[in-house]
């Protein structure tokens, strides 16, 4: 991509993108490996690395769009509330940062993330119950 353009690709993206419409609407790169899970092992690590290269370049290319970064999740995103969940990290940055935190969607991804959801949340209202009946005997 040399010619007239300087910089090479980027030049001619930039040129290419020069004075026309632009749909200002959010644009999504998925499977975004979050930070924390770089650390556990040397292949995430080195994959890592080279996402961070190709979002630099995003960042550089795409400033002024709105981009959210759709995290790699532990499950697959199945049945209609994943999918409604999965859908709410395609528009909201602060909900698909979370779910990198996370490693899973708010509600399960699959089946795993949803049996362990519940457990969680039968552990929560057992711990609640009891001090419920704490507070109601004192």
């Amino acid at each position: 991509m040399g010619g007239g353009w300087g910089g090479g690709w980027r030049g001619w993206l930039r040129w290419q993108r020069k004075g026309k419409v632009v749909d200002p609407s959010p644009s999504s790169l998925f499977q975004v490996i979050p930070p924390d899970d770089a650390s556990t092992s040397r292949l995430l690590a080195a994959r890592a690395r080279m996402q961070g290269t190709y979002l630099a370049q995003f960042d550089e290319l795409y400033e002024d769009f709105h981009i959210v970064r759709v995290p790699l999740l532990d499950d697959e995103v199945r049945g209609t509330d994943a999918i409604r969940a999965f859908s709410r990290l395609l528009v909201d940055a602060d909900a698909a940062a979370a779910a990198g935190a996370r490693g899973r969607l708010a509600g399960g991804g699959g089946e795993g993330g949803l049996e362990a959801d519940n457990a969680a949340l039968r552990a929560r209202v057992a711990q609640l119950e009891a001090a419920l009946a704490a507070a109601r005997a004192t």
